[in-house]
């Protein structure tokens, strides 16, 4: 249960034993006090009763007995009785007494001559009293019938009294606890909302405050444009890593201390988390961005010294501006980040988001759920582009490219959704389609006459996995395909990026018997002499080199180097990119044997690929 509830609980508690308590103080009270007023009546009564009674005996000179008469008939009620006793012992009793009261009676309450007695489970209120005649006189007056009604009303005026005092003090009891609970809970509130709204490492706002705080400058009608930027520390994690993460957070409590103690002209300064820190300022010049940049950057200049080891901190800065780069608080931050990020790539101090340095859209997303919706329901289609053999002038082969066409007119370029698909983790659904249907293509087409190879591109994931390399067996298997009809294309770059183990992953794929190709060959760092070790058969030149030689001295010279050297160590060679008639002449003339590009062919449906098969010779009989 929250502290409320039990304060709650804790006020009703201490009200019902204040009612209680001050209740039963107002009975008492009460109580008292009739029994007051009783005694004081009969002692009235009696008073009167014995001036009475002397008047009328000294008056009529008549008998005691008959004197008593007259008094009965004008003063003894019937809820009373009295008792007279002379100076000789004879008692005479006016009224109605309860049977056997003399031995019943007995006093349970004495106040002077009058008391409170009991007789026979019934209480009276007696009173005593001696005339000068000698007389004494005993009257008894039920409690329960005349006294009751008579002092009635002043019981229930005093209970009302004390009741009413004791709701004032239970109100103001109430309002007592009622304050401090508030000042309790206010200061418990503020509390939780500095924690709430601060980071505990440094002190300073966080990344919701900042958020809350850039959403209030957005909102302005008007005024300077608002900057926002985001600070992230260089080779912050390998301090971390070295020194371990106290260092790390004191590196991090040190340059909150530095920036937000001098005064720079900024509006907040918040840890956006790990090692970001955000900066809100406004400025009248868009010169005032790289002021402050520099200002904040020469704050810490001074190295921060960690057991004789001195780190100098140096930043990444990415700024977004209001309202050129977002008008909402949380799309100045996603923009900020991203300039961040590009400052990180670039290696550069500052940098100003561009719209056009944006990889994350809405449009992209949209993009992405497209894609998966496509590849899931093979709705990617295989294209095929005709490799030519300068040698025999024939097609002797093609290459599987994925296409992807929805709509009428919507097309989207493999070099938007291949991408897309390695960075969301679809390539590996992606190159299976494609390696089923390329092999199932194959077998459609030597039914019908025409044996070629076909080339498939993979991409490093397919590379390493093991099991795409066991669906390359168990596919070529099952369509009964050689495995020498099936070249596997893997890019320079990917063989770079897993040089530490490339050789044993090309010997897996090799022992299945499969041709290996090293695509978009000179982009990449690697040489001929460290590719004569891996078990590769083809060299396909990148279309960068071949587009550019009938006008670049120096494109031309490499690709001459490349088909010479390829030759003496024994791998074939493909030229990309190959769209007018001199190109081809030239690459025929250098000796490379395979050519690919516009001027053969542009990639195209199956059938399509088939009818320009069929207009040259067939290579085998079915």
């Amino acid at each position: 249960m929250q502290l409320r509830g039990w304060l709650v609980i804790a006020f009703g508690t201490l009200s019902l034993c204040i009612i209680i308590i001050f209740g039963y103080m107002a009975h008492r009270t009460s109580h008292d006090a009739r029994l007051n007023t009783g005694y004081n009546f009969i002692q009235q009564r009696l008073h009167t009763l014995g001036g009475l009674l002397g008047q009328e005996t000294r008056a009529s000179r008549a008998p005691l007995s008959l004197t008593l008469g007259v008094v009965i008939d004008k003063l003894i009620a019937a809820d009373e009785f009295l008792v007279i006793q002379n100076s000789q012992g004879n008692i005479r009793i006016l009224g109605n007494p309860p049977a056997d009261w003399q031995k019943a009676a007995h006093d349970i309450h004495t106040q002077g001559d009058t008391s409170l007695v009991r007789i026979d489970n019934q209480r009276f209120i007696a009173g005593t009293t001696t005339l000068d005649n000698g007389l004494q006189l005993s009257l008894y007056s039920l409690v329960s019938n005349r006294l009751a009604v008579f002092q009635g009303y002043s019981a229930w005026s005093r209970f009302i009294v004390a009741a009413l005092l004791t709701l004032w003090l239970a109100i103001w009891s109430a309002l007592i606890l009622a304050g401090w609970i508030n000042r309790q809970l206010d200061r418990q509130n503020r509390r939780l909302f500095y924690h709430a709204m601060h980071d505990n490492l440094t002190g300073l706002p966080n990344r919701l405050m900042l958020r809350q705080e850039l959403e209030k400058f957005v909102t302005r009608p008007s005024g300077p444009f608002v900057a926002l930027y985001i600070l992230d520390i260089k080779h912050f994690q390998e301090l971390n890593d070295t020194l371990g993460h106290v260092y790390g957070d004191d590196l991090l409590k040190k340059i909150g201390q530095r920036l937000s103690r001098n005064k720079l002209s900024y509006e907040l300064m918040a840890r956006m988390g790990s090692d970001e820190f955000g900066i809100i300022a406004q400025h009248e010049r868009e010169e005032q961005i790289k002021e402050l940049a520099e200002q904040i950057n020469r704050q810490l200049e001074r190295p921060v010294s960690f057991d004789k080891i001195q780190f100098h901190t140096k930043l990444n800065i990415g700024v977004a501006v209001f309202p050129e780069h977002g008008k909402q608080a949380d799309i100045l931050i996603q923009n900020a980040e991203v300039a961040l990020s590009r400052a990180k790539s670039l290696k550069q101090p500052l940098v100003l988001y561009k719209h056009e340095d944006n990889p994350y859209s809405i449009a992209r997303l949209k993009l992405i759920s497209e894609l998966h919706h496509a590849i899931k329901h093979h709705d990617l289609q295989i294209y095929y582009q005709p490799k030519y053999d300068l040698e025999s002038g024939q097609i002797t082969g093609a290459e599987a490219l994925a296409r992807w066409e929805y709509g009428k007119d919507n097309y989207i370029p493999p070099a938007t959704f291949i991408p897309l698909a390695e960075q969301t983790g679809l390539i590996g659904q992606l190159s299976r389609q494609m390696l089923y249907g390329a092999i199932r293509q194959w077998h459609e087409w030597y039914q019908q006459g025409y044996d070629m190879q076909i080339s498939l591109n993979i991409c490093s994931s397919d590379f390493e996995d093991p099991i795409f390399r066991e669906d390359i067996r168990r596919c070529l298997a099952q369509w009964q395909v050689p495995p020498d009809r099936i070249i596997l294309e893997i890019t320079e770059n990917t063989l770079m990026e897993t040089h530490d183990t490339n050789r044993r992953l090309l010997e897996s794929l090799r022992d299945s018997g499969v041709i290996l190709s090293i695509d978009d060959f000179g982009t990449g760092f690697s040489s001929l002499a460290y590719l004569r070790h891996l078990p590769i058969t083809e060299i396909k030149i990148d279309k960068i080199f071949v587009q550019g030689m009938l006008n670049n001295i120096n494109d031309r010279a490499i690709v001459r180097t490349i088909i010479d050297l390829a030759h003496n160590l024994g791998f074939q060679i493909v030229a990309e990119g190959v769209e007018d008639h001199q190109t081809l002449l030239l690459l025929q003339e250098m000796g490379c044997e395979f050519i690919q590009g516009y001027y053969i062919g542009r990639p195209v449906p199956p059938g399509e690929f088939k009818s320009q098969l069929s207009k040259q010779e067939t290579i085998t009989e079915p």
